[in-house]
């Protein structure tokens, strides 16, 4: 130790195992990230949507959105409840099988949200 305490050989190697590296993300690849999963969901979601709109019966068209689609689970909104009995209607009488089987990609369950 005697030795190493005028080393500058030795100094500079123990702050290289002390020091931790910097462990900053750029907040532009962050962004560009976020931007692309946001498209990609946008993308899903308007398929599922187009999806829904050519099995969906014509006098429901009108009153239903498709809000998301998440992990599988296409979200969709009525604005009232007896568009919402209308819907649930259809979907139990196979209208979830049917759209379950048109849907391109991983389409699990459909949920009616207000």
């Amino acid at each position: 130790m005697a030795n190493s305490a005028f080393n500058p050989a030795y100094y500079q190697q123990l702050r290289q195992w002390r020091t931790r590296p910097d462990t900053a993300v750029p907040v532009g690849e962050l962004a560009i990230k976020m931007v692309t999963a946001a498209k990609r969901e946008s993308n899903r979601a308007g398929a599922a949507g187009q999806t829904f709109n050519t099995c969906c019966p014509g006098h429901l068209r009108p009153a239903v959105t498709a809000v998301t689609l998440r992990a599988g689970v296409l979200v969709l909104r009525v604005p009232d409840a007896a568009a919402r009995f209308e819907l649930d209607r259809w979907l139990r009488c196979g209208g979830r099988k049917e759209l379950l089987a048109a849907a391109i990609g991983t389409l699990v369950a459909v949920r009616i949200g207000g």
